[in-house]
């Protein structure tokens, strides 16, 4: 009789020991694709061909950072209407770690906001393939398909199984990136927010406006806001039908007098406003020390010509702290000459 005791008494610890580990995700799990957290990481440039109403673009930049121990982000302007800020984070969903992807911004004006989990991840003889799948209605809705290959990256997107773009670039500066891995210990296996239950009355992970945002980017750390405000000398009267180039570099773009094209590398945040909207906040800005060009496009070729203005002195410099704002304020003074 105590022998039978013992076993049921056995058969219980067992059953509860078991089902105490299936209700807490193991704290030492890897998600699927975590390497992927060191591959995104630095400054990348190359084409984007698109399946959208924007467009193609021939150069296009993102500046993927750390901004926790266990989470990476870049965010880019085209103008007011149109911005993407994209997150890799691990997280907990299906009471497991997983490597989410977060997408979201304005696309013409309107919000949207998207979350993918990694489904896919291996290693072959092309490079490291990693696949982002919509994380209620799985890859038919949408999925990102990103190839590493040497300092290669293939960054292809489908909406509805229908291409969405395509972003071929190439790493060009690791050493900023680097820099803010060793400062913030990343990365490391910590699950940022537990996403499990909130897509459960969802046909899909797709969100049209942020006031639904289930992690929304105010939620994000380390992020800070750059106010930037420009004019114009007394001299020059613009034409609000024409372009202003605002470029933030990570490190000057001139050497005294002398432009310094390799720099353009690293340009990590850049807008193209009409020459009436004076100001811009760069919203979810990575910290750090920054320069600033201002370039009123008088031939709307969208580059630095002859009769284009600029500010002088070049390379307006300025720190951004963490989770902190910055303020600062150009004038566009000066004709280039050639």
């Amino acid at each position: 009789m105590i022998s039978k005791v013992k076993k049921i008494c056995s058969l219980f610890i067992i059953i509860f020991l078991y089902s105490c580990q299936t209700e807490q995700p193991p704290v030492d799990q890897l998600p699927k694709g975590y390497e992927f957290l060191n591959e995104v990481c630095g400054i990348w440039g190359g084409p984007v061909f698109s399946g959208t109403s924007v467009g193609d673009f021939p150069d296009w930049q993102t500046d993927f950072r750390p901004i926790s121990t266990s989470q990476v982000t870049a965010k880019n302007e085209l103008n007011k209407l149109n911005d993407i800020f994209m997150g890799f984070f691990v997280g907990i969903y299906n009471n497991k770690k997983v490597l989410f992807f977060r997408n979201g911004g304005y696309f013409a004006g309107m919000q949207r906001v998207s979350y993918l989990v990694c489904d896919s991840a291996f290693n072959n003889s092309t490079g490291k393939y990693f696949r982002f799948s919509d994380c209620k209605a799985g890859p038919g809705r949408t999925r990102s398909e990103i190839i590493f290959r040497n300092d290669s990256m293939i960054f292809t997107t489908y909406v509805n199984n229908n291409f969405h773009f395509r972003y071929d670039a190439k790493n060009l500066d690791r050493s900023i990136s680097d820099s803010v891995k060793t400062s913030l210990n990343y990365p490391q296996n910590n699950a940022v927010i537990d996403l499990s239950t909130v897509f459960d009355n969802r046909s899909d992970a797709v969100y049209y406006s942020f006031s639904g945002d289930p992690y929304p980017e105010a939620s994000h750390p380390h992020l800070g806001i750059t106010n930037l405000t420009y004019s114009f000398d007394g001299s020059i009267t613009p034409d609000p039908q024409k372009k202003v180039i605002i470029i933030i570099t990570a490190k000057p773009l001139f050497d005294g007098l002398i432009f310094n094209a390799a720099n353009l590398k690293y340009r990590t945040r850049y807008v193209i406003l009409n020459a009436n909207e004076t100001n811009f906040a760069f919203t979810f800005m990575h910290p750090g020390k920054y320069y600033i060009n201002a370039l009123y496009d008088v031939n709307g070729d969208l580059m630095a010509n002859a009769g284009d203005y600029i500010n002088f002195p070049f390379d307006y410099s300025f720190n951004l702290p963490v989770s902190g704002t910055a303020n600062p304020s150009v004038t566009i003074n000066f004709q280039v000459p050639f």
